[in-house]
């Protein structure tokens, strides 16, 4: 089982972890063959450049997890919330491992997410760190 670790230094949201894994997210429009103007259906898809999904299918399927952290330091992990994105189409699972930390598992064709915990009450680490 292998779980890649990202410390990003920059900003990062949620959805842009999900870009960088599973495609940048795109909005197909279908319009009518009689009426060029009309739409007729929008679907929400994933264009086929991400890190577990490219344009050749499923890759990357012996890494199990990523678990990702923003600008973590010694000085701030009371503070920090990491998440461990669980591989849909990982050979092994790491659903057993790291099971306190905030998961986003995939359920029906989605990212379920677990409520975000502080690493410093994980680590049982005083509000204080690193001055206690």
């Amino acid at each position: 089982m292998l779980i890649v670790a990202v410390n990003y230094l920059g900003l990062a949201k949620h959805s842009d972890v999900m870009e960088a894994l599973f495609g940048k997210e795109q909005l197909q429009i279908y319009f009518s063959n009689s009426e060029p103007s009309q739409i007729i259906h929008t679907k929400q898809t994933r264009a086929k450049d991400g890190a577990w999904i490219g344009e050749m299918g499923v890759k990357y399927t012996r890494i199990s997890a990523l678990l990702f952290s923003r600008q973590i330091t010694p000085w701030n992990l009371v503070n920090v919330n990491l998440r461990l994105y669980h591989n849909p189409w990982a050979k092994r699972s790491g659903r057993k491992l790291l099971g306190e930390l905030p998961q986003a598992i995939p359920e029906n064709g989605e990212m379920k997410l677990s409520p975000d915990v502080d690493l410093g009450k994980l680590l049982k680490l005083p509000k204080s760190w690193p001055q206690d």
